[in-house]
């Protein structure tokens, strides 16, 4: 499913396979001789990343990352690519021969995915009650910063502790144990709704 082109050493096309075809919306018998920007041309998500490929395809002789592809209608392709320089009988560079493989679905996914983290944030971050976030063990994995504001603590002072360990509760007779049990219920599938008297 992976598109395979092949290149001789000015850039012009000597193999595409099916998927290429398909990926690109090209037929390979019109394309064989062409230069390769007549199929596509390629874009990079930061300029420093064509120099690195450049510089492992002359030191190694082989890269492998991650380009945008512009096909001839204007459709983008976010694409991940495994190019190898080729060699003729004499051991001379004769070309390069790139797998690549459209991303785009992920790329779509894992931006879709960050977006919804902003927003989660923001709401964990923007309201005025204090939220924590447990693992199963009750480890406190992240505080909002109301409830950091309301302990007067840092996120260093309470993230990664137990939770009934934190500051919020050791400085209360009975409440690590209280919340403890709390946690425990939770963790074992129960809603737990509880209220207790805290001393900052």
């Amino acid at each position: 499913n992976d598109a395979v082109i092949a290149l001789d050493d000015q850039q012009r096309i000597t193999y595409l396979n099916r998927a290429a075809e398909r990926q690109y919306g090209v037929n390979a018998t019109q394309e064989l001789g062409r230069p390769l920007h007549q199929v596509y041309d390629y874009r990079w998500a930061r300029s420093e990343d064509e120099d690195e490929a450049a510089e492992a395809l002359a030191r190694h002789e082989f890269w492998r990352g991650e380009n945008i592809h512009v096909r001839r209608d204007g459709t983008k392709l976010h694409v991940e690519s495994a190019v190898n320089v080729l060699r003729n009988d004499h051991g001379t560079p004769a070309g390069m021969l790139a797998v690549i493989r459209d991303i785009s679905e992920r790329k779509q996914a894992e931006e879709a995915l960050r977006q919804s983290e902003q927003r989660l944030r923001a709401i964990f971050d923007g309201t005025y009650e204090y939220i924590g976030l447990l693992a199963p063990d009750g480890t406190l994995l992240e505080a909002n910063r109301a409830s950091l504001a309301f302990a007067g603590n840092t996120r260093e002072d309470v993230v990664g502790r137990p939770f009934w360990e934190t500051p919020w509760f050791t400085s209360t007779p009975g409440a690590p144990e209280l919340v403890w049990q709390a946690t425990m219920r939770a963790a074992a599938g129960e809603f737990v709704r509880h209220e207790l008297r805290i001393v900052r």
